[in-house]
């Protein structure tokens, strides 16, 4: 599949090598010019084990490259996931701005590109972000409807700093949230071929369990509905128990 993974910092640079690693072409996107070039270059724009033999290779190989470019990004892949830094403000709440103005992009790219676009949100946000704040951005500028003119879901990642590439490929559990089956399966499929339980729920629950659980601790998921999944090893709809 050919990705766009937009934002090159901490999840952004991890998500993009491991996604070509595992068979697709990505196109890393951010701001930075700086950043970018690392990339261009087959340089890891952060410090993580690793992460620099992953995108060298990558980059060598043709199927990774970098760009400032998000209209290009967007028209030129099938999934997006955003990677943007949502920092702290002083109250303590997310700042979403960056998540916002992305979102806002996306769907002006969308709004004319042919073919069903599935975004992924990747960046830490608060439960209830997908559906108040990231859906209404892209669905005000596309003037689609996600779920039926686009697929929209949410991926937690669950990586800690200096074990994230080992994190990545031998996670406990990969979680997926979607608005509607064909997203959840495609979001899915970019895991394939690595070994881990599946869990794909409603779009609303994965940020509820990346917020209550501690990347390496026991976990526990129960199904608590049920979807019609190919996959006997996924449950649907989770909560942890």
């Amino acid at each position: 599949m050919k990705i766009s993974v937009f934002g090159i910092g901490y999840v952004g640079a991890v998500a993009a090598a491991c996604l070509v690693e595992t068979g697709h072409e990505v196109i890393a996107c951010d701001t930075s010019e700086v950043k970018v070039k690392c990339i261009q270059e087959g340089r890891s724009p952060i410090v993580e084990k690793d992460l620099p033999e992953l995108i060298a290779k990558a980059v060598k190989a043709g199927k990774l490259t970098a760009t400032t470019d998000y209209v290009r990004a967007i028209q030129e892949t099938d999934m997006s996931l955003i990677c943007v830094g949502t920092p702290s403000r002083k109250d303590g709440s997310l700042n979403l701005d960056y998540v916002v103005a992305l979102c806002e992009q996306i769907g002006s790219v969308i709004k004319n590109k042919p073919g069903f676009h599935i975004v992924v949100n990747r960046s830490t946000v608060v439960p209830g972000t997908i559906m108040n704040v990231i859906r209404p951005a892209i669905e005000k500028t596309s003037g689609k409807k996600a779920g039926v003119d686009f697929g929209l879901g949410n991926n937690p990642e669950f990586l800690r700093e200096s074990t994230a590439v080992e994190d990545y490929f031998k996670p406990t559990q990969i979680v997926v949230g979607a608005t509607d089956q064909k997203a959840a399966d495609a979001i899915m499929s970019i895991y394939d071929g690595i070994e881990a339980t599946r869990v794909i729920c409603d779009v609303t629950v994965p940020k509820a369990l990346s917020t209550s659980v501690t990347p390496g601790a026991p976990t526990r998921l129960r199904s608590v509905t049920r979807w019609v999944t190919s996959s006997k090893n996924t449950a649907l709809i989770a909560t942890r128990s």
